[in-house]
């Protein structure tokens, strides 16, 4: 939901399958809401990897109630989350509704440590092919290993997915990138049989894209997202730190969960195409 709707918004529907002309959206503004029939409602923008996460407040006869949402307070929009606790705190809420995947654990590391770790990784591995895996619509941490592939002079590959999803991003906010913005951001052209509709949009609008035979002719100057891809055990959710495996010319980081729960940090290869 946007307060706008430009000409790149309208553009992205084109890459619906629904319709040869995409799906139809007339521009219009969205009206603010500052309340919910009787009630007095308040919206907070928070920090989450997720772009867009918000938190609610709601007054009711019994006073303000707060629901958090997802949020944390380690990210490149942290000042978000602590603006929010202290408007919070001023509603002296009657209830407090929270939820998070590590609320009852000690804080990891903050995104600058995960990408100076990362960076110093990719760094060392030069030569090899550059494997990242971590959740698939952390668009944060995919902007992070764009920045590194710029400093360490690599292209970033990322799956017709991913440029969907940027793609749609962009729409919204102007500061995504996407494979036709963004120099070093190429598309991953996967081996299939029988591409879907939506992923021969994403491949057309992006014809600039690299292949699995040219990722082995080069594999120094690629970095792949996904391209070898795995699966973690159950509970994946966890601590964001680096994790390095080597496979011959390739390196595989990953975001590392607590190893001291049952099924964590186990790494089970699904292909290498590579």
């Amino acid at each position: 939901m946007v307060d706008e709707i430009g000409p790149e918004a309208q553009q992205f529907w084109d890459l619906s399958s629904a319709a040869p002309t995409g799906r139809a959206f007339p521009p219009r503004r969205l009206g603010g809401a500052d309340g919910l029939s009787a009630l007095r409602v308040r919206h907070f923008r928070v920090d989450h990897s997720i772009h867009g996460a918000a938190a609610i407040a709601v007054e009711t006869s019994a006073g303000w109630i707060v629901y958090t949402g997802d949020l944390r307070r380690h990210g490149a929009a942290g000042e978000l989350t602590r603006a929010f606790i202290k408007e919070a705190a001023g509603l002296a809420p009657a209830a407090l509704v929270c939820e998070g995947t590590n609320i009852d654990r000690e804080p990891g590391p903050s995104e600058d440590q995960v990408f100076e770790a990362c960076l110093g990784a990719v760094t060392e591995a030069e030569g090899r092919l550059v494997v990242a895996g971590f959740g698939p619509r952390n668009v944060e941490r995919l902007l992070c290993f764009l920045e590194i592939a710029r400093r360490t002079r690599r292209r970033l590959l990322v799956p017709e997915k991913d440029a969907y999803l940027l793609t749609a991003m962009r729409a919204v906010d102007p500061a995504i990138p996407t494979p036709a913005t963004e120099p070093v951001l190429k598309v991953y052209r996967r081996a299939l049989n029988d591409p879907s509709a939506w992923t021969e949009h994403v491949r057309a609008r992006y014809p600039d894209q690299a292949t699995a035979a040219q990722v082995r002719r080069d594999p120094g100057a690629q970095r792949a997202r996904d391209v070898y891809g795995y699966r973690r055990g159950p509970g994946a959710a966890g601590r964001d730190c680096v994790d390095r495996h080597v496979f011959g010319r390739v390196l595989l980081l990953t975001s590392v969960v607590d190893q001291r729960l049952p099924g964590h940090g186990r790494l089970r290869p699904v292909r290498g195409e590579v």
